[in-house]
């Protein structure tokens, strides 16, 4: 039996006379000067009564919630209420132009303050609530956090005081307390309500509605309250407000925020623990052990940081409608292998000028970069001479690399944009391709909102998914990025981020298609490849070596031909703008398929055990570094050597590290919103059939870039 309530009341009386609480009262002082209370309201209409509330509630995953109960505070060394309102102060640090916020923090409030009273047991809602400071002046959740601790260490009996010195002591004079108006925001932790139930065989929760605790015509004590529980493995937090004060968007976007600094510290608590970065082919001079160095899983922190999104960013009422037939497009990354056939598809299937954006010395430069790029794919035609406008500019520099008066006049003249362009190099981290990924994809965004509104179609990758870790049913088109981790390696993390930056502006008007392709093969016509493709430089160097590992996994082969004629085709429809789009082939080859394929077209390819295959080649990798012949880089074994190994100078790594390369082993994607847009016009991604292959392989030979050894 523990401490009735009666007891615990007047204990706390004459605790509120006692020379201890009067010592807590210099703290209190300290705390509360100069301190904003108030919030930004978007509305004054009506009271904010109890009848006027809305709930907004967000979650984590089960994997989320272990991390942040077991791993990140150990990792932070902070209490978890701490982790909360750190990341409260993300939420609103750019909502307000305050430097710093008063909130209420409410307690469980049976602290143990007095011997010989025990109140763990005792029915009935014991309740503490004091202030605590947000440091909104801070730029960084570091920062913040060190902050909080800082007040939480200084905090005397868990804030139990405040309450007894306010309304029990008399001390609630002006001479004592600044006349402060009460806080408008307070946050809760409830705890995990798993663990308290399932200490008890008698209690469980009751499924049945509560009921109204309060008058409904009452005010609320708070405009917007945040309460925070842990059930079934899953914390859940319920954002509370008036909606005679807020609108429902900007307390999603300040719940969005909120959970997006804690999936930061738990993403970069499990990127420290469990990750380490995926070795990643690039023919680039890049030292891959400072790429895998564990110094590179800080940037997650630059991660959660870009994903902000600047306010002026969004359709407002004074820009022109979008325009359905475009007469001005901008294409970026035309001098890629994707980006040149979906210049020809823009020009196939629209009317429009096509400007296009290309690093160069000047526009005379770009001009002849660009045709040869397309004579390269057999895409040329004199005719695209007049309706193609080459940009000179750099997507890694403000303003896309051009000047003022140049990004105004485009604001004005272009209808659509279609953002293909990226550094793809596979080898560097995030901060090497954040500028041109992520700042690049914020100056778009702000060119597609200045003047008129203007549609952006994006391609992103289904690699953004591969921190979804273990997966069973198909992911969904319309799958949500704030609910998945950041993947390995600064590309799929660039993505990462800038897909979330692209749905940030679509929940603010704009109109945004995204598309996600998986591995892209060469155009089915004429053949022609992409020899840089990591399937191209596999299939290269076993076709060296006369023999390919027997490995269990699938690759995903899609035509060019159809992620081009897709990505055209559905952008020009405006019903589907705000939604994703997978474009990868439905009907994924085994990688034994393949290789079997390869051998029925006559090709000397044998199938040997991955034990046979890593000693062959590391054999003839040592027997050409022993002859010093040519350039190490442009060895056939080079890429599988950098791809499966620590070093050129290493054997290779697991059968699993092969088939991790060939990618999307152990995922399937969902094509609904794709098969739907395309169905009536006859676009299907076509099988991969011996004819197919035999075109690319054609083109292979043809070019040099591949030959086979006639012996293993």
């Amino acid at each position: 039996k523990t401490s009735a309530f009666q007891t615990w009341a007047q204990k706390l009386q004459t605790y509120a006379t006692s020379p201890q609480i009067q010592q807590e009262l210099s703290f209190w002082k300290s705390v509360l000067p100069a301190v904003s209370t108030s919030i930004p309201v978007d509305v004054t209409e009506g009271e904010p009564v109890i009848t006027s509330t809305q709930t907004v509630t967000v979650e984590l995953t089960t994997a989320e919630t272990n991390v942040l109960l077991k791993s990140l505070p150990q990792s932070e060394q902070v209490h978890i209420n701490e982790l909360f309102l750190a990341a409260l102060t993300q939420s609103f640090q750019s909502w307000t132009d305050q430097s710093a916020l008063l909130v209420d923090m409410e307690g469980h409030g049976r602290e143990a303050l007095f011997s010989q009273i025990d109140v763990s047991r005792t029915l009935g809602w014991f309740t503490t609530v004091y202030p605590v400071c947000l440091p909104l002046h801070t730029t960084t959740w570091q920062t913040a956090l060190d902050e909080i601790k800082a007040q939480f260490q200084q905090l005397p009996n868990r804030g139990t005081g405040y309450g007894v010195l306010r309304y029990l002591a008399g001390f609630n004079q002006a001479d004592h307390f600044p006349a402060l108006p009460p806080s408008q925001v307070k946050f809760n932790y409830l705890g995990q309500f798993d663990q308290i139930f399932s200490q008890s065989k008698l209690f469980q929760p009751a499924e049945e509605p509560q009921g109204d605790t309060r008058s409904i015509k009452n005010h609320r004590s708070h405009l917007i309250e945040v309460v925070g529980l842990i059930t079934k493995g899953q914390l859940y937090v319920e954002w509370t407000y008036s909606q005679h004060r807020h609108q429902t968007k900007t307390v999603e976007g300040l719940a969005a925020a909120f959970m997006t600094a804690l999936r930061s510290r738990i993403a970069r608590c499990q990127s420290l623990n469990n990750q380490s970065l995926n070795s990643q082919f690039n023919s680039q001079s890049v030292d891959k052990r400072d790429t895998l160095s564990p110094k590179n899983d800080r940037e997650i922190d630059l991660l959660y940081q870009d994903l902000k999104l600047a306010s002026t960013i969004r359709a407002t009422p004074a820009l022109e409608n979008p325009v359905t037939q475009p007469e001005h497009i901008l294409l970026t990354g035309a001098t890629g292998f994707l980006g040149a056939f979906l210049l020809h598809e823009l020009l196939q299937q629209t009317s429009a000028q096509v400007h296009c954006l290309i690093r160069a010395t000047d526009t005379v430069a770009a001009q002849q970069r660009l045709q040869q790029h397309l004579q390269h794919y057999e895409l040329w035609h004199e005719r695209y001479t007049d309706r193609i406008t080459p940009i000179v500019g750099d997507l890694s520099q403000p303003l896309l690399g051009l000047s003022t008066e140049r990004f105004q006049a485009l604001t004005r003249q272009i209808d659509h944009i279609y953002h293909n362009g990226a550094s793809v190099n596979l080898a560097y981290p995030y901060s090497a391709v954040r500028a041109a990924n992520v700042l690049g994809t914020k100056a778009l965004l702000t060119l597609a909102t200045c003047f008129k509104l203007k549609p952006i179609a994006y391609v992103s990758t289904l690699s953004v998914f591969s921190g979804m870790g273990e997966v069973t049913a198909p992911i969904a088109e319309m799958t949500t990025l704030q609910q998945v981790l950041p993947p390995t390696g600064g590309y799929a993390r660039s993505k990462w981020v800038a897909e979330q930056l692209l749905w940030t502006a679509r929940d603010r008007g704009v109109p945004v298609t995204i598309y996600r392709p998986g591995r892209i093969l060469g155009d089915r016509r004429t053949g022609i490849c992409n020899t840089r493709d990591r399937l191209s430089l596999m299939l290269r160097g076993c076709a060296y070596l006369g023999c390919a590992p027997t490995v269990d996994t699938l690759v995903d082969m899609t035509p060019v031909n159809y992620v081009s004629q897709a990505i055209v085709r559905i952008s020009s429809t405006s019903t589907v703008w705000g939604k994703a789009f997978h474009l990868c082939n439905p009907r994924s080859m085994s990688w034994v398929d393949l290789v079997q394929q390869i051998q029925n077209l006559g090709y000397p390819l044998r199938l040997v055990s991955y034990d046979q295959w890593q000693y062959t080649l590391s054999h003839q990798w040592q027997q050409h570094l022993q002859s010093l012949s040519g350039d190490i880089h442009d060895h056939p074994l080079y890429p599988l050597m950098i791809l499966f190994s620590d070093s050129p100078e290493n054997t290779p790594a697991t059968a699993a590290a092969v088939a991790q390369s060939l990618e999307t082993a152990d995922r399937q994607f969902d094509c609904h919103n794709t098969h739907k847009a395309l169905i009536d016009d006859g676009i299907i991604c076509p099988v991969i059939n011996p004819q197919l292959l035999q075109r690319y392989f054609t083109y292979f030979s043809r070019s040099g870039f591949m030959r086979f050894s006639t012996t293993v």
